[in-house]
């Protein structure tokens, strides 16, 4: 599935914070407004994402985001001279989606749910039609509001009804099959001159393909329309930041979990954001990444891996002429933690019949100042 978004606009409504600056450029928390829509199309596992926006903001984006290949995606950029409405992105974005499926979303929605990526990657694993998604609103008469079967089939949508039918509305969160391509080129403008995407929308309710998927309790759908809206939204995303000790929509982390990047890469990233507090997060969470991997791998190590790493560590002899000492540095930059030295400290113990008492292990000490320990033990018996 290829992915777009959607951060055109003039953003007139955040006026005058937007005559020089896309709204999806703006901060909400902590980060770019951006950030949030991306975060949702990498959680859904897209790696191809076009970005359209004005030709003034465009190289603003290429600035921020880059071709994406330091996130193991790929980002390519598209204008969009003036807004003619969201089903424009179709058309603009139609060589980028080719024969593919494609999921549009609006760059200045904030989606938020413990099982929100779950959700996302089950419905997009096939779309046959359309997938809309609806979050119960208070004030229906504000948005377009869609009215379904109890499976979820979509029946009608309305664009701000006088009298709602539900309280269900359509977010800016989008799932097509290739078909809304050819159905976006064949629209004609409304009234107010834009392709609607309701109107895309309708065509696929009117082949009884269309299907409307509700997040409801435990989900977050936020509008940055307003001063006041903005300002709910980072007010939302910081205090769970700050009580959970987490990170809403952090790209970098998404494509640690999402398996796009490894841990390297992923404090790399968190390096050249530093000293901020969200580079300091994102380097805390690849050190994480890096310690846990280790340990996983030091339990699936094997006597002949020890015997590796020894004969490394000791010359491919195994012999006791080492400058004095039997184990050199290399074993610790091998990258091996106290837990390795632990468990090749055991193989010393098996293989050379080393006087080693367990008094002399202790996983708190660096592997440096153990390792000097095991040496001395060496060292001390060679010599008898």
């Amino acid at each position: 599935m290829k992915g777009i978004i959607l951060a055109g606009g003039s953003g007139t409504r955040l006026y005058p914070i937007t005559r020089v600056l896309s709204k999806q450029l703006l901060p909400v928390g902590d980060k770019p407004m951006i950030y949030y829509p991306l975060s949702v199309l990498m959680l859904t596992g897209i790696r191809d994402i076009l970005i359209i926006s004005t030709q003034e903001d465009v190289p603003r984006y290429s600035r921020l985001l880059g071709d994406g290949s330091d996130l193991g995606v790929s980002f390519s950029y598209a204008v969009q001279d003036e807004p003619k409405g969201i089903a424009e992105a179709l058309v603009i974005g139609a060589d980028h989606i080719g024969d593919e499926p494609v999921a549009l979303i609006l760059g200045d929605n904030v989606f938020h749910g413990h099982l929100l990526a779950e959700i996302l990657r089950e419905q997009a694993r096939d779309v046959q039609g359309c997938v809309l998604f609806g979050y119960p609103v208070k004030d229906p008469q504000r948005f377009g509001i869609a009215e379904t079967t109890a499976d979820g089939r979509l029946l009608s949508i309305e664009e701000k009804p006088a009298r709602p039918r539900t309280n269900q509305a359509v977010t800016g969160l989008y799932l097509y099959d290739n078909d809304a391509v050819d159905i976006a080129k064949g629209l004609q403008p409304s009234a107010r001159g834009e392709l609607e995407i309701t109107d895309v929308n309708r065509a696929y309710l009117s082949r009884g393909r269309a299907k409307l998927v509700e997040l409801t309790r435990g989900f977050a759908w936020l509008d940055t329309g307003t001063p006041e809206a903005l300002l709910a939204a980072s007010q939302y995303v910081l205090t769970l930041e700050e009580r959970q000790g987490l990170r809403v929509a952090c790209v970098e982390e998404i494509a640690l979990r999402m398996g796009f990047i490894d841990a390297e890469a992923c404090y790399r990233l968190g390096a050249g954001l530093a000293p901020s507090r969200y580079g300091q997060y994102v380097m805390t969470v690849a050190r994480s990444e890096m310690s846990d991997r280790k340990e996983t791998a030091m339990k699936e190590l094997t006597i002949e891996d020890l015997k590796h790493i020894m004969r490394s560590c000791a010359g491919e002899d195994e012999s006791l002429d080492h400058g004095g000492d039997i184990l050199d540095t290399s074993f610790v930059d091998l990258g091996y933690d106290s837990i390795a030295l632990l468990e090749a400290a055991a193989f010393i113990k098996r293989e050379y019949e080393v006087a080693l008492n367990d008094d002399d292990i202790d996983v708190q000490e660096t592997p440096q100042v153990f390792l000097d320990k095991v040496n001395g033990v060496l060292v001390r018996q060679a010599a008898l």
